[in-house]
């Protein structure tokens, strides 16, 4: 994981889940921990098996569901990755506008994340 392919979201997630963990059951955390992944930008299908991001998404969330007995179900999950799925596209709506301030506002704004 470096800067280029998430690691201010995995550090991001990292930090949320273990200052939480004492206020809120582990669903909670789950969900927490998706949506924010879910924000890693402009990640394209895996080549091997033509599977998005959010597919690849809710299998790691059903694999540490199994692995860390979180205790969601299928519909849970589900609901989980399409909350993630609709903040992402939030993250980046303004990439499409034809709004340039809005457009450069929110990139400038990003810029501290690129650490570059």
């Amino acid at each position: 994981v470096t800067h280029k392919n998430g690691l201010n979201e995995f550090l991001s997630a990292v930090i949320a889940v273990r200052e939480l963990e004492t206020l809120l059951p582990k669903h909670v955390l789950a969900e927490i921990a998706v949506c924010i992944e879910a924000t890693i930008p402009f990640r394209p299908k895996d080549k091997n098996t033509g599977k998005t991001c959010m597919d690849n998404l809710h299998d790691k969330l059903v694999q540490a569901n199994d692995e860390f007995s979180i205790g969601m179900n299928e519909a849970e999950m589900v609901r989980s990755v399409q909350r993630a799925a609709i903040l992402a596209n939030s993250d980046v709506e303004n990439f499409g506008s034809e709004d340039h301030l809005w457009f450069l506002d929110n990139t400038w704004s990003l810029l501290p994340e690129s650490d570059e």
